[in-house]
């Protein structure tokens, strides 16, 4: 789910002058700086609830252990744009 990574900050899933994720990156900026929204792309502008909602999903489905990632199910149900938890 790095993808959604990408869309919200609008950065690439690997940096090849820092040789560094984009998963990496966003863990940690946010152990730094406690923030997400200084993160967002700078050419979409998107609803702040929205934005912390979509990097959570992201950061749940990049979860270490398997166990703390949600199922594919629960991620493809909870994207659909009319579903309270994103909008």
């Amino acid at each position: 789910m790095q993808v959604i990574y990408e869309v919200c900050t609008g950065a690439k899933a690997y940096d090849e002058t820092t040789e560094r994720l984009l998963v990496d990156e966003v863990e940690s900026h946010v152990t730094k700086n406690g923030d997400l929204l200084d993160l967002e792309h700078k050419s979409v502008r998107w609803n702040n609830d929205t934005f912390i909602s979509l990097m959570g999903l992201a950061d749940r489905c990049t979860a270490d252990k398997k166990n703390g990632r949600p199922l594919t199910g629960l991620v493809s149900a909870n994207s659909h744009p009319s579903a309270p938890s994103l909008i």
